[in-house]
């Protein structure tokens, strides 16, 4: 496993996270609207920075279980379509994810639509998954805070929320960060666990906090896969993750922009 150091500025006092999923582009359901507004916000201030965490594209193909005949464009189309919307906010994404809808074509024919795009934006490929150590501002002993942040598309589509977070839960098990990010099942959770860690120069411990999140999307129900499984209707957007620069603070905003 990488690890992908983001170093912000020492005057900068608070960063926000936005970790954007599930857009399916190509979708007929995929909310444009929705996703502008998001991309409005984050230009709208400064320090409010892009996490792309797959299924950016819908990218059906023959074998999948997507309907190619639904499409409202052709793969191709959508990478471009996903360049022009992104393009204004290409300085604040610090990486792109893939998700299961990218990976199609990477195990049909070894290309990956998504890192076509990230070379498109000018921005790091992650690929599966994404271990970030994220610097900023200045605490009380004049150096940068830092926060680790692990992300993956995710898996599972369990109807329930409990199946839900039992996947996201899981990720702590795979590698000890602050924030754990996941995607997949378009319904936004977020919720903060302790753990404590043993101090290695003294006899006491130290308690951690871990934020888990999953993100939204940004696909519209609509009348196809969604309604023919009985899925119900899931809030669009992500939450926002909030990063303190004067010491290790962490606030997470459930997103409706």
């Amino acid at each position: 496993m990488i690890v992908h150091p983001v170093t912000l500025g020492e005057e900068v006092e608070s960063a926000e996270i936005l970790p954007l999923s599930d857009f399916h582009i190509g979708d007929p359901g995929f909310n444009e609207r929705a996703l502008k507004d998001y991309l409005a916000y984050i230009l709208g201030g400064e320090n409010r920075f892009i996490l792309l965490n797959g299924d950016i594209l819908n990218n059906a193909t023959k074998a999948s279980v997507s309907d190619i005949y639904a499409e409202t464009m052709q793969p191709r189309r959508q990478i471009e379509h996903a360049a022009d919307l992104l393009a204004p906010v290409a300085d604040r994404i610090l990486g792109i994810v893939s998700g299961n809808h990218e990976r199609r074509t990477d195990k049909e024919s070894g290309i990956s639509p998504v890192e076509i795009l990230a070379e498109k934006l000018n921005v790091p490929y992650f690929g599966i998954e994404a271990l970030l150590k994220i610097r900023l501002g200045k605490n009380i002993h004049w150096r940068q805070t830092y926060y680790t942040l692990y992300a993956t598309h995710g898996w599972g589509g369990g109807r329930l929320r409990g199946g839900k977070v039992n996947n996201l839960e899981r990720l702590k098990n795979i590698v000890l960060c602050d924030v754990y990010v996941m995607a997949h099942t378009h319904g936004q959770v977020s919720f903060p666990s302790v753990i404590y860690v043993p101090e290695t120069k003294n006899d006491a411990v130290t308690e951690r906090v871990m934020w888990f999140i999953n993100s939204g999307s940004f696909l519209d129900r609509g009348e196809g896969y969604a309604a023919a499984k009985g899925y119900e209707p899931q809030v669009l957007g992500c939450p926002i993750i909030e990063l303190s620069g004067k010491g290790r603070k962490i606030t997470v905003i459930q997103g409706r922009v």
